[in-house]
């Protein structure tokens, strides 16, 4: 998609964009969103009216460690010149497909789409294509079976997508702060690890990840940030409805 083009202001006859705007700040789109629910939700299906106008998506996998507990992946990020664990995901976008430079489709994402494009571009910057790819189509699996949990924030019309990965594929994966992206100014995710849903949940205690039992657990960023926090007690209070 080229820049300020909306998928939903695109006519494909004319071929021409009436608007020079991107699809989060088009009019029609803000309408979407206007009935969407307000209260959060798990489920196995996003409610019709949210398919439709939520604005971002991504996808949480988890696993468990050798104690049976549950671990979640999460990102490094910087935020106000700090580093805070937050969760895999992002905003939604449109596509204009081309062929021929000629425009075949304009569409928006749909909420699978946002998730999993956002998941490979974050962890695509911070992990070898060898360990990332059986995870990724692992994950594009999960999702075509629809094996996965939906969790629906509501105040940031955001869904999430739970999604089981076996535990080797896991422990292939060791979380890792990249030293080079921490003086660009510019990176804002600088790493990824496992962490304990029970350790996340309690974040006034050092926060615990699910792979690292040496000493160096303890150096680590152990803040959660604030936007992640209630969807952390959401999780924590939902538990026995998403890991199973």
């Amino acid at each position: 998609m080229r820049l300020m083009e909306c998928p939903l202001c695109y006519n494909i006859s004319s071929k021409k964009s009436f608007g020079t705007h991107i699809l989060r700040k088009c009019s029609k789109f803000q309408n979407y969103k206007e009935n969407l629910t307000k209260e959060n939700y798990i489920g196995t299906k996003l409610n019709p009216i949210d398919s439709i106008g939520f604005c971002s998506a991504g996808i949480i996998p988890w696993s468990t460690n050798s104690q049976g507990q549950i671990k979640l992946l999460g990102l490094y990020e910087t935020r106000d010149n700090e580093i805070k664990i937050n969760f895999v995901g992002g905003g939604r976008e449109g596509h204009i497909r081309r062929f021929d430079c000629k425009v075949q489709t304009a569409r928006m994402e749909t909420a699978k789409q946002t998730g999993f494009s956002e998941f490979s571009e974050e962890m695509s910057q911070l992990i070898d294509p060898k360990l990332l790819d059986p995870v990724r189509q692992y994950i594009i699996r999960q999702l075509n079976r629809n094996k996965y949990k939906v969790m629906w924030v509501g105040s940031s019309k955001m869904v999430y997508y739970l999604i089981r990965i076996p535990d080797y594929m896991s422990n292939e994966m060791p979380g890792k702060i990249d030293s080079d992206k921490l003086t660009q100014s510019y990176c804002k995710t600088i790493g990824f690890d496992w962490f304990e849903l029970d350790q996340l949940s309690n974040t006034n205690t050092d926060v615990n990840t699910g792979n690292n039992t040496d000493d160096k657990t303890s150096s680590k960023p152990n803040q959660v940030h604030n936007f992640t926090k209630p969807i952390i007690k959401f999780i924590e209070s939902n538990k026995n409805n998403l890991f199973v």
